[in-house]
């Protein structure tokens, strides 16, 4: 027997069979959920819970001792050697939802995804064949996904997100997050609008509406007199260095790291707020299980018609969100929000069954019964 070949014997006889997650940003997503319900399970107890990561990338529970951090590229040392060794060869399963890890051997794939059909994305990636299973958040996404990813539809599993789960627990103490009172959050998940990973969209605005510092001001002002507090998120790839040079007192930013720095999850702090505004995004549909006013920001939407394009009929589908056009028609929502009124309960409600396979706050837990049995865990 070579050195070699004695040495994979050792790793094979000491080292625990792995499952590996994979999420951006880090342990994050759909895949945290199953990650923290197979820890409550104790499975951190016989496998080496590992989560896959890019050069840089850090996790907020590199300390915990319940799971390992791999770097694929780490092959200078030894001991980078031997741990690449270890959990490429001895893993039990992938649990993914955006980057598609290459198979040790036998292994199965879960990807859970990030995301329902919204925009036309066809072209831009499709669902590797060595995938086992594709996840769906309802079964009115599981033709489009199939059409538009190329997806084998004997592997298309519907059992809702797991990270939708999040909407049916208590909601978080924003108040001390900030260190201010408010009486409503609203929270702003622009989609992407600039230029990113080569996907061109219709404008190049980075936020839309608020093109200008007056704009931005005046949007300050009435959150200011209403007692609104407006957060938002912008795709990473935006711009938004000069509206936050304003420092304004209601207009807040906050990224990825704000989640992990505070110890919460996205949609445990999406959970907390008392409306949504968004626009092309599939957060969309995961926010009407919050049962809270959505708006949507329309004022480019016969550009994205063009190109991108959609992959549903976004007349229906969108017909729970009120329609935002201008700045003034932003102001009126924020107003609405404040108030306390909801227009559009009834619409959200009927898509809210329609796009989540239920509403009972338990996909994970189904989620991960059906890894544990396919993968035999």
């Amino acid at each position: 027997m070579s050195f070699m070949q004695i040495k994979k014997r050792i790793i094979d006889i000491l080292v625990k069979p792995s499952i590996v997650f994979e999420s951006f940003p880090l342990f994050s997503d759909n895949t945290r959920a199953v990650f923290d319900e197979l820890v409550h399970r104790g499975f951190h107890k016989r496998y080496r819970l590992v989560w896959w990561k890019s050069k840089n990338e850090v996790g907020e529970l590199k300390k915990s001792g319940k799971t390992s951090f791999w770097d694929p590229c780490d092959r200078s040392t030894t001991l980078g050697k031997i741990r690449n060794y270890s959990y490429f060869s001895k893993r039990k399963a992938n649990i993914i939802c955006n980057v598609f890890i290459p198979k040790a051997s036998d292994e199965l794939t879960f990807y859970l995804k990030h995301g329902s059909p919204l925009k036309l994305v066809r072209g831009y990636y499709s669902i590797p064949e060595d995938v086992d299973y594709v996840f769906s958040q309802a079964e009115a996404f599981n033709e489009i996904s199939m059409r538009t990813n190329d997806v084998d539809p004997m592997k298309i599993i519907t059992m809702g997100f797991p990270r939708n789960d999040a909407f049916g627990k208590p909601g978080i103490s924003v108040q001390s997050l900030f260190k201010t009172y408010f009486r409503k959050m609203i929270i702003w998940y622009p989609t992407y609008r600039q230029k990113a990973n080569g996907f061109k969209t219709a404008t190049s605005h980075s936020i839309p509406l608020v093109y200008d510092d007056q704009s931005a001001i005046d949007l300050n002002k009435l959150a200011k007199e209403k007692n609104v507090l407006i957060i938002i998120k912008p795709h990473f790839a935006q711009d938004v260095s000069q509206i936050k040079k304003l420092k304004l007192s209601n207009l807040l930013f906050i990224d990825d790291a704000f989640f992990s720095e505070n110890h919460i999850s996205s949609y445990a702090f999406l959970n907390s707020s008392d409306a949504l505004i968004t626009d092309y995004s599939s957060v969309y549909y995961d926010y009407t299980l919050a049962d809270k006013p959505i708006g949507v920001v329309w004022e480019d939407i016969e550009e994205y018609r063009r190109f991108p394009g959609f992959a549903v009929d976004l007349d229906y589908w969108m017909k729970g969100a009120e329609k935002i056009y201008t700045l003034d028609d932003l102001k009126a929502f924020v107003i609405r929000v404040a108030e306390g009124k909801d227009l559009l309960q009834k619409e959200r409600r009927e898509i809210r069954d329609v796009a989540n396979y239920s509403v009972d706050g338990q996909n994970t837990e189904r989620v991960v019964d059906f890894i544990i049995e396919k993968a035999h865990l």
